[in-house]
């Protein structure tokens, strides 16, 4: 019974969404108080019927019920309850159900702020917002039931599911998905409020302010996705690096590098009057990236090493939704970008040039991501022939490519809005260079010339750390106006800390037995006991480490070699000793028999200097956008 009830809130969400995206349009166009608050009430209900039928999915979860295929395909009964919560969205159906659940939050959201007052320009904005919001609502409900149904039954029900993927279950990936999506389709309301505007002929530049909640928000949800997914890489993959410009990855970073280029174009918007027409545009291609993203990973036309809810058939329908969005956005902003205003020339010295730069350095960054991650797809389906682009294409074309960016998050702040002499300039940054300076001579003298980007990484994220103080000292009377800025830039530079860092990572391949001790550079590694250990689901060999510098203990480790019984399928869980100064990194793999008769363990010990820095400087770049969202909404409500 529970099943179909979740299936009839789809269908009835189908029909509701569907009038949304035409009453409140109309309504807007003709002026109507009742067709908008019509569309409003809409938005609520579409709401109400999504979270109705994802919260059914997670009871089906939660108490078992392997008659319907998502679950028997996704659970077992020995799964801990945080996994069975979190295999609602494990699978593709669940996935995409979980997205319209965001996105109709959005727009339910959207439609608090609509009033009765036709002649609020800002209450049309919104209505027309959420008529847009309700036509992609209608196209995703319309992909679950025709092609993705998360309650689909399979009679006779079996005893037990074929659990879920092991690499799945892990806290960190569990939350990593929700964080990821509510940035994804969090850029949708910042799409449809662009597609508002370009349909208002009384928009002006200040009333680009309506995107800019929706745009921190998503950008730090999407910041925080970003680097919990490449912490869970971190520790549970098991190779010791965070980041292999994977295309699943990739497909999060594209809408990241141009959400960060919308941000600080909105500033100049609505401050200025500058970059209006761009600041549309961009609003339209970050959510048309969000879109291509979810479809390079749900269609799994892309090899990934770490994709897991794919279906290629069902790919086809995604391209065209995208298709749809992108065509139709482009269109209307084709017939509609000249109408709206845009403010004289500016100097290129001036803080509308560093954004103006800035953005252009993020787009090109965006477009060579997209070209090495598209041309292997595109060269197979034009010419049959299968290439790899890897890590060291991406590392020498796009990260140039940003380093220029993070020096104008310096250069920026200290700009005046109309023209900076090049002099004074000079002079206040002065200090900050000077301390950058000194950061690579000090490296240089310390790890000599081992690394060009560790190197460059460290002057660069000193200098950005300095000058993002010496930002702050400026407005210590009346600082938090300024917190989002200097949250989000201070976060970047602990993170490009941690990635320079990581530059001077040392790995050690060992073999070893109980009782033996090895030495792995400065660090001497005892290896003390194993033990058979018993969670839920798995069985696990468990190794006890002791390990040595100076012939001091430093720390234990524990790492596991597991096998989850259900799959089948081994997996290694590594060891991992954090200090602000940097990780231990140890990893047991599978055990052989030597000549002897020996049972010896292939062992991993990795030093990865700073390298929790990176996480940090993800965590505390989000909570800079989050004070942000959190200072609109103050500001509003006081109003």
């Amino acid at each position: 019974m529970m099943p179909e009830l979740g299936l009839y809130c789809i269908i009835l969400a189908v029909l509701v969404s569907l009038l949304q995206s035409l009453l409140p349009l109309r309504g807007a166009a003709r002026h109507d108080s009742g067709f908008i608050q019509a569309g409003r009430r809409l938005a609520y209900a579409q709401f109400g019927l999504v979270t109705a039928a994802f919260l059914t999915l997670m009871y089906c979860h939660v108490t078992d019920d392997f008659s319907v295929m998502n679950v028997a395909l996704n659970s077992h009964t020995t799964k801990p309850l945080i996994y069975k919560i979190s295999g609602t969205w494990a699978s593709h159906e669940g996935s995409m159900l979980l997205w319209v659940f965001i996105l109709s939050l959005c727009g339910a959201l959207m439609a608090r702020g609509i009033t009765r007052d036709v002649t609020d320009i800002h209450s049309l904005i919104r209505a027309r917002a959420v008529g847009v919001q309700g036509l992609m609502g209608f196209g995703f409900l319309c992909f679950i039931l025709f092609t993705s149904n998360p309650f689909a039954r399979v009679w006779p029900a079996p005893e037990n599911g074929h659990d879920m993927n092991p690499l799945l279950q892990d806290p960190g990936l569990a939350f990593h998905p929700p964080f990821l999506y509510i940035g994804y389709v969090g850029f949708s309301a910042a799409f449809a409020l662009a597609a508002a505007l370009l349909l208002t002929r009384e928009a002006k530049a200040e009333d680009l302010r309506l995107l800019r909640p929706w745009v921190l928000a998503a950008w730090s949800s999407l910041t925080f996705g970003i680097a919990m997914g490449s912490w869970w890489a971190y520790y549970e993959l098991g190779w010791g690096g965070y980041w292999f410009w994977d295309p699943v990855e990739n497909a999060a970073l594209m809408p990241w590098l141009a959400g960060t280029a919308l941000v600080h174009s909105l500033t100049a918007a609505f401050r200025r009057g500058a970059l209006m027409r761009w600041t549309i545009l961009l609003s339209i291609l970050c959510f048309s990236l969000s879109l291509l993203g979810t479809f390079l990973v749900r269609s799994g036309v892309l090899t990934s090493v770490h994709s897991f809810a794919v279906d290629p058939a069902r790919g086809v329908f995604i391209l065209s939704l995208l298709a749809l969005a992108v065509c139709g956005a482009l269109t209307l902003y084709g017939m509609r970008a000249d109408k709206l205003p845009e403010s004289n020339l500016f100097s290129p010295l001036s803080r509308e040039g560093t954004m103006l730069a800035n953005n252009l350095f993020l787009c090109t960054a965006c477009a060579t991501l997209i070209t090495g991650t598209l041309y292997p797809l595109l060269l197979n389906v034009i010419t049959g022939g299968i290439i790899s682009v890897g890590a060291p294409y991406f590392n020498s074309t796009v990260l140039p490519l940003l380093i220029p960016v993070a020096a104008l998050m310096v250069i920026g702040p200290f700009l005046d809005w109309t023209e900076q002499r090049p002099g004074q300039l000079l002079r206040i940054l002065m200090p900050s260079l000077t301390l950058a300076g000194a950061t690579i001579l000090l490296t240089l003298y310390v790890q000599g010339f081992h690394s060009v980007f560790g190197l460059v990484g460290f002057g660069l994220g000193i200098w950005l750390l300095a000058g993002t103080a010496q930002d702050g000292l400026r407005f210590k009377a009346n600082l938090m106006p300024q917190l989002p800025r200097l949250l989000a830039h201070g976060g970047l530079a602990l993170s490009i800390l941690g990635m320079a860092g990581s530059c001077f990572s040392t790995e050690q391949n060992l073999s070893m037995q109980v009782g033996d001790r090895a030495m792995a550079g400065a660090y001497r590694l005892s290896f003390l006991s194993t033990q058979d250990a018993e969670g839920d689901n798995y069985s696990a060999t468990r190794g006890l480490f002791q390990i040595e510098k100076d012939d001091q203990p430093i720390a234990t480790m524990q790492p596991e070699q597991r096998l989850y019984t259900i799959q089948g399928m081994p997996l290694s869980h590594v060891a991992i000793d954090t200090t602000a100064m940097g990780d231990l990194y140890l990893a047991l793999g599978e055990a052989e028999r030597d000549d002897a008769g020996h049972i010896r363990y292939a062992v991993r010990f990795h030093v990865n200097p700073l390298t929790v820095w990176i996480w940090i400087g993800g965590a505390v770049m989000a909570a800079g956008g989050l004070s942000g969202v959190g200072q609109h909404l103050r500001r509003s409500r006081t109003k």
